[in-house]
């Protein structure tokens, strides 16, 4: 422990040095930005990119000896940028990584340690490679997510199905996705709410004729949040169609 301490010190030192702040701080403007409680120094990614770029002491070690480190900074660290770096790590090694399982051993509890949208979403991006390599492990855990009482499991849990279509080679099968989705079409909070809608964008991409029969079936359940990602890429056309479909859809529910 007193070594990760050591660890957690020369990155912070690092990110600090390079961006030239004096310390991380709690600024409301930036904690709200990202929706965290996390310390902040409002760094740019690129910046961060390249802090990590330059490595650290204990860069040169072995691979899971780097993990085991990072494992311990994204769980122990109140600093977003310290565990963007983190997540740097794994989504550098992730493609190369031999045992796959192993690495989800690890990485599967990372979303306990997460509290905003910015590191939801890179992991996101990790999780969605995982997923297309070792479904048989990933999507169980998806399905846990996907009615867990923390908000960030449940984006996660719909999020990693795709991350971005144009990404995948493999896919779960299609009505695997769409349950999940379904799973949360009345949920309360925002961020699943945007996950929500970013996943159906995605999926449009992916089989737009199944996407288009669930849109009109469900449209009078689909929040405002959620419709407005979901059509970012339907044709103006048929966007207007659901439109006039999700306003008259309410004007009956009122009138019940």
């Amino acid at each position: 422990m007193q070594q990760v301490k050591q660890y957690l010190a020369e990155i912070e030192k690092n990110l600090l040095d390079y961006s030239g702040k004096v310390k991380f701080s709690n600024d409301d403007f930036l904690q709200r930005y990202y929706n965290t409680q996390l310390l902040v120094a409002g760094m740019k990614v690129p910046d961060q990119r390249k802090v990590f770029a330059q490595g650290f002491s204990f860069s040169s070690l072995k691979g899971k000896e780097q993990l085991s480190i990072w494992n311990e900074v994204y769980q122990t660290s109140n600093i977003h940028e310290v565990k963007s770096q983190a997540l740097y790590f794994v989504a550098r090694i992730v493609r190369k990584n031999e045992n796959k399982k192993e690495l989800w051993k690890t990485l599967r509890h990372w979303i306990q340690y997460t509290d905003n949208w910015a590191h939801s979403d890179t992991l996101s991006s990790i999780n969605a490679l995982l997923l297309e390599e070792i479904p048989e492990v990933v999507f169980p855990q998806l399905q846990k997510w996907n009615k867990s009482g923390d908000l960030w499991a449940r984006r996660q849990s719909v999020v990693s199905l795709l991350y971005y279509h144009r990404q995948r080679k493999n896919f779960p099968p299609y009505e695997d996705m769409i349950s999940l989705v379904e799973n949360l079409l009345n949920d309360e909070a925002y961020y699943v709410q945007k996950g929500v809608g970013w996943t159906l964008r995605e999926l449009w991409q992916h089989d737009a004729i199944k996407t288009w029969k669930f849109l009109n079936q469900h449209i009078h359940r689909i929040s405002a949040v959620a419709f407005t990602a979901a059509a970012e890429k339907i044709p103006l056309r048929k966007k207007e169609e659901l439109k006039r479909m999700r306003k008259n859809s309410r004007a009956d529910q009122k009138q019940k």
